[in-house]
């Protein structure tokens, strides 16, 4: 077992899920400069770092940021199209192939970005959890700044209103069968299309295959093998009460009123 997560109390964070693979939180393992611009950001399970050497491309680390995902706790601010960290080499410890893998993350867009799908965590070819981007056409109107979960085949397995320029606690699932995707403590979309996950880099803040970077903020990042469904809503939970935003989760959530 990780000696951090061992060394971890008994209130339930990511750390308690059996199949945590990595942890990205705005208050552990940021490597920053005087202007706090970030050069690299290590995960607190796996020492996952991905990495930005190009100072005009660091995303900036910001102490609170006013109504930004309840506005008490550190963020990372991805302020411009150019902006993300990467790893060169997608990382072997995590899950590849049709193994069940979970993304999560919170966060706050607040313009557009890039076109396509600008990606909180892009991860293993096209996968990853975004926004929608202006160039999709699949829909009248077109789904502007939709939650998008991403396949491998470079395009989106579905998109789900509302808007995703606001607070908002996202998940998807990836595995042999099939994607579904969750915001703020409901499920919004399922596909089986591109089910298998390819290998590749790994980013923060833009889609691995492509330049499409999202402009807003992010908490905390998770990846996870397979999750019950007991485990889910916990970790909906945890976002939730973590960043002041109960009011997202819907009554009927278990962790609505009380903490996981």
């Amino acid at each position: 077992m990780n000696a951090m997560v061992g060394m971890r109390s008994t209130a339930f964070d990511p750390s308690k899920l059996p199949t945590v693979k990595a942890w990205w939180s705005p208050d552990y393992g940021v490597t920053k400069d005087g202007s706090n611009r970030v050069s690299a950001w290590a995960d607190k399970i796996g020492g996952h770092t991905p990495v930005q050497a190009t100072a005009a491309s660091q995303p900036l680390w910001v102490a609170n940021a006013a109504s930004m995902l309840g506005g008490t706790r550190p963020l990372v601010h991805f302020d411009s199209n150019a902006r993300y960290l990467e790893m060169a080499a997608f990382p072997s410890s995590l899950p590849l192939g049709t193994d069940e893998t979970w993304l999560w993350g919170a966060s706050r867009m607040t313009a557009t970005g890039s076109v396509w799908t600008p990606a909180i965590i892009g991860y293993g070819g096209h996968r990853g959890i975004g926004y929608g981007g202006s160039n999709w056409s699949s829909q009248s109107p077109y789904p502007v700044n939709y939650f998008a979960v991403m396949r491998s085949g470079g395009s989106d397995a579905f998109q789900a209103a509302p808007s995703m320029i606001t607070n908002a606690i996202v998940g998807a699932r990836f595995g042999s069968t099939g994607i579904i995707g969750r915001r703020n403590g409901a499920q919004v979309g399922t596909s089986s299309d591109g089910t298998s996950i390819t290998s590749g880099n790994l980013r923060l803040g833009r889609r691995t295959n492509g330049s499409d970077n999202i402009i807003g903020y992010v908490g905390d990042i998770v990846v996870t093998g397979a999750l019950t469904s007991a485990e889910v809503e916990k970790l909906e939970g945890w976002y939730a009460w973590r960043y002041d935003q109960t009011s997202l989760l819907p009554s009927g959530h278990p962790y609505k009123t009380k903490r996981p």
